[in-house]
């Protein structure tokens, strides 16, 4: 079973078309390194963290996110863990991303895209094209301009964009562990 507890956060965005897509993107991957700092790295308590703290942003043509998800065995974390996410969006939203870790998510999404293209194996490519096909853009217009969008986000737009999507209008879910017979008792 579940020994662990589970905690989701997600913020929803704009689709898979959206002009904001790749700075939706790049906003995510910088989200991502600031919670693994202060998720992880700035937490030693041997079981009182989280081992990881993945960032994501799914989108398709009916509706898109940026997510992030942890795991902790201590209960106590887990609302001091929500509290450091919503404490980095609004960080997020106050202060331009520094240069060098706007270069570094940059290249991130860069890396992601071009490493479909020029993978040794087709299936990372086969799956970006369908991908890309399932949310219409069945000409592939959207796919084969990425580079030159992503390469156009600025570091404003960024910071204009945590403004747009990280609002109080989010989403939390949290999982339990089950109690066990002993704990019952």
């Amino acid at each position: 079973g579940i020994h662990q507890f589970h905690c989701g956060v997600g913020f929803p965005t704009e689709t898979y078309l959206s002009e904001d897509a790749e700075a939706i993107d790049i906003l995510s991957h910088v989200f991502e390194q600031r919670l693994m700092w202060s998720l992880m790295e700035e937490n030693c308590e041997l079981f009182g963290g989280t081992y990881r703290s993945p960032v994501e942003s799914p989108r398709t043509f009916v509706h898109g996110m940026i997510w992030v998800r942890f795991a902790t065995v201590s209960k106590d974390f887990l609302s001091e863990g929500e509290g450091k996410i919503i404490k980095e969006t609004e960080a997020l939203k106050t202060k331009l991303v520094q240069e060098d870790e706007f270069k570094a998510a940059q290249g991130r999404a860069l890396y992601e895209y071009l490493g479909a293209i020029y993978a040794r194996t087709p299936r990372k490519l086969c799956e970006r094209i369908i991908d890309a096909t399932c949310n219409r853009d069945e000409e592939l217009v959207s796919f084969h301009s990425q580079r030159e969008r992503i390469e156009k986000v600025t570091r404003r737009k960024i910071l204009a964009i945590a403004n747009k999507y990280f609002t109080k209008n989010y989403a939390r879910v949290i999982i339990r562990p089950a109690e066990s017979v002993e704990q019952k008792l």
